[in-house]
């Protein structure tokens, strides 16, 4: 199965920031509601980042299973002193 993320393909496009956490709850919401488990997330380029967001802020249930990320960029790369994008070293 695969989905149209806010503001891309047939989705509606709200007035939105489309931050990576915006994207990642809606991933995990749409789970939520489908009542799935086990999930596979696959996630390219951008997607990467969302999927990755998804499974280590919005993964609480457990609903996510496995992970697998092609080319995927922020925040797959250290978040340095004064950027907003990347993954915090904590989280490494």
């Amino acid at each position: 199965m695969t989905y149209d993320p806010r503001g891309h393909g047939e989705s509606d496009k709200p007035d939105s920031e489309y931050t990576l956490d915006e994207l990642a709850g809606d991933v995990a919401v749409l789970a939520e509601r489908l009542h799935l488990s086990d999930v596979t997330l696959v996630g390219h380029s951008l997607g990467g980042a969302v999927c990755l967001t998804t499974v280590l802020d919005h993964n609480a249930e457990g609903r996510i299973g496995r992970l697998a990320l092609l080319g995927a960029v922020v925040p797959t790369f250290l978040r340095m002193d004064g950027e907003q994008l990347g993954t915090p070293p904590r989280r490494v």
